[in-house]
């Protein structure tokens, strides 16, 4: 009896010390904020703590901007907590967190409410000192100002780039490179052309695909050769990976080309349109 009364207190002493490790990467993060930076940090802390650690990663390309529920292990890591699963938690950093102040008011209120050991760094976050939940509350703020200011510059920067017909990733079929700037692709643009003909002549766009796929003709990410495309669906978050060799034409890729507006001329990016070469009339 008092055997497993014993290994019930061990039981419940590691829930009570267990210790959260969240780590997240955005986009814009540098590469000395790697998951990989971040998770050995956070061990480092647990083992200092001589703690078990449970780790939450959001994982990469997931913005401190996100809601919530757009963030399905900090969504998680607050459920624990309030499960009582989770009473001390450790992110590198506050922007780690968030780089949103409504989320971090959220959070923070779960945390205190539910007595959660808050730690930014090796720094334990003090819920009792005014100065501190003050200061907490500015450095969220400048987060989220730091956060949009670089959007508004990186978007200002790509409507000048596209305003001057420049290109910077996988362009459209049809178009290619030429010295950074956006060019007709003569071979990809007879199978535009044909692409509308045989629409007009009307075949359905699954039809279309079918007949590409049998020509052997390749796709744009064919011709790319290596690498992958990961996929993440909207609402369930599954990732899918796949191979760029092993995409082939599908009615949605026609269709997105018969009703883009870069094939008559009027490149759409950020809402406006701009001046580019047509391809169609």
């Amino acid at each position: 009896m008092w055997g497993l009364i014993n290994l019930c207190y061990i039981w419940l002493s590691k829930i009570h010390t267990m210790l959260a490790i969240y780590t997240r990467l955005s986009k814009e993060d540098k590469d000395s904020t790697s998951i990989k930076n971040q998770t050995r940090e956070g061990k480092a802390f647990a083992s200092k703590l001589k703690t078990d650690y449970k780790l939450y990663d959001e994982g990469e390309g997931i913005s401190g901007g996100a809601k919530i529920k757009d963030r399905p292990k900090l969504d998680s890591l607050i459920k624990d907590i309030v499960s009582g699963q989770i009473k001390a938690v450790w992110f590198r950093h506050q922007n780690r967190l968030e780089r949103d102040t409504e989320t971090y008011i959220i959070f923070m209120r779960y945390a205190e409410s539910n007595e959660i050991d808050v730690f930014f760094d090796d720094k334990k976050f003090d819920f009792n000192n005014p100065t501190e939940n003050v200061m907490g509350v500015i450095f969220s703020t400048f987060n989220q100002y730091s956060r949009k200011m670089q959007s508004y510059q990186t978007k200002k920067t790509l409507k000048d780039n596209v305003r001057e017909g420049k290109v910077w990733s996988v362009v459209a079929y049809g178009y290619k490179s030429d010295n950074g700037y956006l060019a007709i692709d003569e071979d990809e643009a007879l199978i535009v052309k044909g692409i509308y003909k045989d629409s007009l002549n009307g075949i359905g766009c699954d039809k279309i695909a079918e007949i590409l796929n049998k020509r052997g003709v390749l796709t744009r990410y064919n011709k790319i050769g290596k690498g992958v495309i990961k996929r993440i669906d909207k609402e369930s978050k599954k990732v899918t990976i796949i191979r760029t060799k092993d995409v082939n034409w599908g009615g949605s890729a026609i269709r997105k080309i018969i009703t883009n507006t870069l094939y008559k001329g009027k490149r759409k990016f950020s809402g406006e349109y701009y001046k580019a070469p047509a391809i169609i009339n």
